[in-house]
């Protein structure tokens, strides 16, 4: 049985893709029980023939190809060929930090968590540093939604997590696909069956910074995909009876609630859309807990006059 599968998700990405694989085939040096997946998601450049140039060298590589459907029919896909006992997802514009690799090596054979978390470093476009990510720390004992509802960014980053295949497959555990920011909606899933952890502060990853990634493309429309995750925060919540959990669960809710008001905040028509789709969540005005902020209560109590919302947020984020 192989040990890890790397799938990769490839859209359009023929610039940095070389250096990618590259990165990924150096763990050669210390490890070798592990495949690559590429999972080519309808590029238009030469990213497809790129995959297969490395899939014919390399036999541990291995290329699919499908109709664009974006990053997590992809990863799906990638999956349902994985033979690894651990999944790591790597998006195909990011690279492997080898040198730090070998820390965790020394403890696969005595690894039998379902997650397994570790941090990253930033770098430009060009591959220069930029900081490092410390996200996780080895001595923490997280609480079931603590990793996903802390104000840390890229705690949802995939690519910052092993996944044990059995506890995807048992739980049936996939990406919604065709849409973005999959990867929030998955997480809260994820977490939600308090899965075992295991924590490196190690950084294994290097996060590059790109002009055209999802999150810093302006396109305001796919800010409406997160309500797939707000859908899943609430069924999520009704099932909930511990108090602690609950908060976490709100946290995150308001998060994604805030996250479509003031991305869509540009757009007065979009705004009014968001506002107006929101109000249909009942549930979000009766579950407030004392310990959410004024912002988050002002935004839910507001949703009904997006004009004075819209308009006081604007002052909110220019005064900032």
């Amino acid at each position: 049985m192989t040990y890890l599968s790397i799938i990769i998700p490839v859209y359009n990405t023929e610039r940095f893709l070389p250096e990618c694989i590259e990165s990924c085939l150096k763990l050669e040096s210390t490890f070798n029980d592990f495949e690559i997946i590429l999972v080519d998601d309808g590029s238009t450049d030469k990213s497809l023939s790129i995959c297969n140039y490395y899939k014919n060298i390399y036999p541990n590589i291995k290329v699919l190809s499908q109709e664009n459907q974006k990053q997590g029919a992809a990863r799906n896909n990638g999956l349902n060929i994985a033979k690894g006992k651990y999944i790591w997802f790597v998006d195909s514009d990011d690279m492997i930090e080898i040198e730090s690799f070998s820390n965790i090596i020394k403890e696969f054979e005595n690894i039998t968590s379902d997650v397994i978390c570790f941090n990253a470093k930033t770098i430009s476009e060009d591959g220069v540093f930029l900081e490092k990510i410390n996200r996780f720390n080895r001595y923490k004992t997280p609480q079931k939604f603590s990793l996903i509802s802390n104000r840390g960014n890229y705690n949802s980053c995939p690519p910052l997590y092993f996944f044990k295949k059995s506890f995807l497959d048992k739980n049936d555990l996939k990406f919604l696909p065709k849409i973005f920011f999959e990867d929030n909606e998955f997480f809260i899933r994820v977490f939600d069956l308090n899965p075992s952890l295991m924590i490196f502060e190690d950084s294994l990853y290097l996060i590059r910074l790109t002009s055209n990634s999802t999150i810093r493309t302006i396109k305001y429309e796919r800010f409406f995909d997160i309500f797939n995750t707000i859908d899943t925060i609430l069924d999520i919540r009704k099932k909930q009876n511990n108090k602690v959990d609950i908060s976490m669960i709100d946290t995150l809710l308001f998060r994604n609630i805030n996250t479509i008001l003031f991305s869509t905040l540009p757009s007065k028509k979009l705004f009014h859309r968001a506002c107006l789709r929101l109000i249909k969540y009942t549930d979000v005005g009766k579950n407030i807990l004392p310990n959410h902020s004024i912002l988050s209560m002002i935004q839910v109590k507001l949703l009904k006059k997006p004009y004075i919302l819209r308009t006081l947020m604007i002052l909110f984020y220019k005064l900032r």
